[in-house]
């Protein structure tokens, strides 16, 4: 379980290192101007982020699983 959790915690860290740049990016332009297109893509950004996320996780559980059948 340590294992999982630990595969867990480093897909996370790297989905994180891909989406923080870009969102970062889009904070200073809202601060400046905010524009109903930047919410929009933030939205997004924000979404790809949870889905990649979720996917790794749910590979890290399948992979655990099939090490102890």
């Amino acid at each position: 379980m340590e294992n999982l959790n630990r595969k867990i915690k480093v897909k996370v860290i790297k989905a994180k290192n891909k989406i923080v740049p870009r969102k970062a990016a889009l904070m200073l332009r809202l601060r400046k101007k905010p524009d109903p297109q930047d919410v929009i893509e933030l939205a997004k950004l924000v979404s790809k982020a949870i889905e990649r996320i979720s996917k790794s996780v749910y590979v890290c559980i399948i992979q655990q699983a099939n090490l102890k059948v």
